[in-house]
């Protein structure tokens, strides 16, 4: 089952916001990988239908993001970071 999802401020200078849908206040978790494949940040537990975090020390390039339910993949997107 694929969600619906927004991402916002891509590329990414200092944040990223993702909204997608969430109903029922399932849980999600995001993973960031870089783009050779090493997983970089996890995000567990996401109950609301938005997560906004900051690039904090990640360098520039390009990533992967996995919004996942039940550790299956419902989301997928590259991102920028400048």
């Amino acid at each position: 089952m694929l969600v619906d999802y927004d991402w916002f401020a891509n590329p990414v200078t200092d944040y990223i916001r993702i909204k997608f849908e969430n109903k029922v206040n399932e849980s999600f978790d995001l993973n960031i990988y870089t783009i050779e494949g090493k997983l970089v940040n996890t995000y567990y537990a996401i109950t609301n239908n938005e997560i906004m975090f900051e690039r904090n020390s990640l360098e520039k390039g390009l990533y992967i993001i996995q919004l996942l339910k039940e550790n299956k993949i419902v989301g997928k997107e590259m991102m920028i970071l400048q």
